[in-house]
């Protein structure tokens, strides 16, 4: 007696599906069983051998590598052997091959030689190495290069010349640096530097005999009224174009001093420090406190007082002041720096006089050498002592002349 079938407990779908009971019916038909033992090399799960497997599979069967061993599934790392053939009968499978960089031919047209080199980028993902205080310490470290320091007609042994051509430029001829004036009027603050000249410029202004000056009421300034004739060329020249420059807006009012140097070890010469200020009393303070190994002594200032005392403690009194001071000390300078190199008269002869332990008139100097204070003195005149009625007169005869000369041209003509 066949069983009912029973409806199923929630509606079905009307398809041409099977139902449950068909797919159970087939299923159980067909007649499929456990094996009755495991098949050599089998290790458990479904890791069945290729062998084994390869007899179900058409596929398998024929792409099926002879002597290739199985997959080691024991967890001692042992693989069993193939049933088809033992261990020592296993070949290596063969080798997949690897295929071989391209390297560009160096007769290809269109790629760079691999021989070229090319510029490195500008920015590398290489980092720089960092310098590690572990370095061999016989190799040399590299050394910086030496800072550039600003030449100044000082040091520099040659200058352009600043004459101006016909065509209004500038004159490219070099012209040296010589004594006297690269000694002691090369920096002379706002002022600026001493122009040099070439032999073609220098002739065309000692042609000149003298120019107009702006000043209103003065006219025509005669260079020989000013200008000696015992001056050298150089020094003529460029007294000639300081008087004609004009004058810095920013050149102030102010006095020039001068103070004479007691240096025992120069006893056959005579040392003038001549500067300027706006209150010289107090640069004379300056001094005796920064040089404390030689004695200076106040010789004189300009505009002269006669009322100002030379003696240290009772200095009194602001003095006058006379104008364009700047252009004012480097008039001095440039005529005092011709006669302190080539001394005249009985200067000359106190020079030229020869006796055992004089010391030359180069290594007596003081201007640019470092002092035994250790400070380097500028704007201090080196005279030779003169003799005879001259003896003691250096200040008389060569430095107040020369300062009273130009103090009266500035005010007068300037």
């Amino acid at each position: 007696m066949t069983s009912k079938q029973q409806p199923p407990a929630f509606p079905v779908p009307a398809t041409n599906s099977p139902l449950y009971d068909d797919l159970s019916a087939r299923m159980r038909g067909l007649n499929v069983g456990p094996p009755s033992g495991p098949p050599p090399g089998w290790a458990g799960g479904f890791n069945l051998p290729i062998s084994t497997l390869s007899q179900h599979d058409p596929y398998l069967s024929q792409n099926r590598v002879p002597g290739r061993p199985q997959p080691n599934t024991t967890s001692g790392g042992y693989t069993p052997p193939d049933r088809h053939g033992s261990p020592a009968e296993m070949t290596p499978a063969p080798a997949m091959p690897v295929p071989s960089p391209y390297l560009p031919s160096s007769s290809d047209p269109a790629l760079p030689s691999i021989n070229q080199s090319t510029k490195p980028s500008r920015r590398s993902s290489t980092p720089r190495p960092i310098p590690s205080s572990s370095a061999d310490p016989a190799s040399p470290a590299p050394k910086r290069p030496a800072a550039r320091r600003r030449s100044t007609a000082t040091d520099a042994p040659e200058s352009q010349c600043a004459g101006t051509t016909k065509a209004g430029k500038r004159c490219t001829r070099v012209v040296k640096n010589v004594p006297p004036i690269s000694m002691y009027v090369d920096s002379l603050g706002s002022d600026g530097m001493v122009e040099r000249y070439c032999h073609q410029h220098r002739g065309e202004m000692m042609a000149q005999t003298g120019y107009f000056s702006k000043k209103s009421g003065v006219g025509m300034i005669e260079f020989s009224e000013w200008i000696s004739e015992d001056l050298q060329e150089d020094t003529q020249v460029l007294l000639k174009t300081a008087m004609e420059q004009p004058v810095s807006a920013s050149d102030t009012p102010g006095q020039i001093y001068c103070f004479q140097i007691l240096n025992k070890s120069t006893p056959d010469h005579v040392h003038f420090k001549v500067g300027r200020s706006n209150n010289f009393i107090r640069r004379t303070g300056e001094w005796n406190r920064q040089c404390v190994s030689h004695e200076q002594i106040l010789r004189g200032v300009w505009p002269e007082d006669p009322t100002i005392s030379t003696l240290k403690g009772r200095m009194g009194g602001e003095g006058k002041k006379a104008p364009y001071c700047h252009r004012l000390e480097k008039l001095i300078h440039i005529e005092l720096a011709d006669r302190a190199n080539n001394p005249r008269g009985e200067a000359a002869n106190g020079a030229s006089t020869s006796r055992k332990g004089k010391i030359k008139a180069e290594d007596a100097k003081m201007s640019g050498k470092v002092c035994e204070c250790g400070i380097i003195h500028k704007e201090i005149f080196t005279f030779p002592k003169a003799t005879g009625s001259a003896k003691e007169q250096e200040w008389q005869d060569i430095v107040f002349p020369v300062m009273r000369l130009w103090g009266r041209f500035v005010e007068n003509c300037l």
